[in-house]
């Protein structure tokens, strides 16, 4: 069995924020103690913060272009700060961790939008260095027909082609659960909420 780390993954567009936010919520309301984090990360102070905001709007602070590797480079810069300065304190605390993304979207997103791949397969290695022995209990892999986003971006095809292949590699070693979120975020949490009861079943045999 891994961790009590759970991790939401698939591109843009699938709900997966909002979806793993909703397993957060029902955690908590039965009682579990978890937390919930976001890769690169959305908490003010932070450096995941500053990533984020450098990757969306790189023009707020006075950058013009930014080499997809050098992007990467600081995505896992803020997943190693994240992982540990919170989140490993707080699996060993006994906390129950909801993570959306992994180091998963590194690899998927810099090798789509052209980062130098034999860079990218270090920087993997890198950040699973810092996750040591802490690996997912599982990863939740979610995936639509279609982006929610209201203007589609041009790659999508092609980081969903990407995500097959890297689910079709991880299996082997990382439980992966696929979820379909075509017809509602409750239909989808519930199947995710079976995947749990059953793992927590599992887990206390």
């Amino acid at each position: 069995m891994g961790t009590n780390l759970f991790v939401f993954e698939g591109p843009d567009g699938v709900g997966k924020t909002s979806i793993s936010k909703m397993f957060s919520s029902y955690l908590k309301s039965i009682g579990v103690a978890c937390s919930y984090y976001s890769f690169p990360g959305d908490c003010s102070g932070t450096l995941g913060k500053h990533v984020y905001d450098i990757h969306h709007q790189m023009g707020d602070a006075g950058i013009t272009t930014i080499n997809p590797t050098s992007l990467q480079l600081l995505h896992v810069a803020s997943h190693i700060d994240a992982i540990e300065s919170d989140i490993l304190p707080a699996l060993r605390s006994g906390q129950t961790i909801v993570l959306d993304r992994f180091w998963w979207s590194t690899a998927i997103y810099g090798s789509v939008f052209g980062a130098n791949p034999e860079s990218l397969r270090k920087m993997v290695e890198i950040e699973e260095m810092h996750w040591g022995d802490h690996h997912p209990m599982c990863v939740f892999y979610l995936k639509r027909r279609s982006t929610l986003e209201p203007s589609p971006m041009a790659h999508w095809g092609k980081l969903v082609e990407a995500y097959d292949c890297l689910v079709g590699r991880e299996v082997t070693r990382t439980r992966i659960e696929v979820i379909n979120n075509d017809k509602s975020p409750e239909a989808a949490l519930k199947r995710i909420l079976e995947v749990y009861k059953r793992l927590a079943k599992e887990s206390h045999d």
